[in-house]
């Protein structure tokens, strides 16, 4: 079941692979945008944020924005999900990156809740770099 999702970042910063780019103290805020190309029952979509720290150990998440439904019930064929999201990221937040052993992945997750079948997700990475110095 293809579900074309559109997510519209509110970033000042970009990376070069075209990621937004957030720092520690900034606004995450932006729109979503789900096209559903065929009827489904679904439970509905949910909206997640933060990061998933993984590697050699357990998979972990530092949640900015807990999962929650953005839209409940059956999804229909041309007719449009829509939410908007906001949220400050802390000053404590961990920084994006890439190891050997472990990596922190910023994220932004869509979940379609389909009952008695795999879920679709819809992922979509953003970078968070360290606070620039002000000297």
């Amino acid at each position: 079941m293809a579900m074309p999702a559109e997510v519209q970042w509110e970033a000042t910063e970009w990376s070069p692979e075209g990621l937004p780019v957030y720092r520690p103290g900034d606004r995450i805020r932006g729109r979503v945008a789900l096209a559903p190309e065929h009827d489904a029952h679904t439970r509905g979509v949910q909206l997640w944020l933060g990061c998933a720290i993984h590697g050699s150990g357990s998979p972990e998440h530092y949640s900015l924005i807990e999962e929650h439904f953005i839209y409940e019930g059956d999804l229909t064929a041309g007719l449009p999900v829509n939410a908007e999201f906001s949220t400050v990221l802390s000053e404590l937040a961990p920084l994006s990156y890439q190891g050997r052993r472990i990596k922190f992945d910023w994220q932004l997750i869509l979940r379609v809740d389909i009952p008695i079948w795999p879920d679709q997700r819809l992922t979509y990475p953003f970078v968070v770099l360290p606070a620039e110095r002000r000297d």
